[in-house]
């Protein structure tokens, strides 16, 4: 996928290519998003992280 140069990183165009290895993603392991994963958390969590907590490594 190429993203654009109005990209939240501040870069010039690039291409990125997402890999699903650690989730099924039932959209395909290349897809950019996958449907079975959100970002929300229990209420009065962190917004935006609190479903990321799983993937945190316990010592990172």
């Amino acid at each position: 996928m190429l993203t654009p140069a109005d990209n939240r990183y501040g870069l010039p165009p690039f291409y990125s290519l997402h890999a699903w290895i650690w989730r099924d993603n039932p959209a395909g392991m290349f897809s950019m998003w996958n449907p079975d994963v959100s970002c929300v958390g229990p209420e009065g969590a962190d917004e935006g992280h609190a479903g990321h907590a799983e993937l945190i490594p316990p010592n990172g």
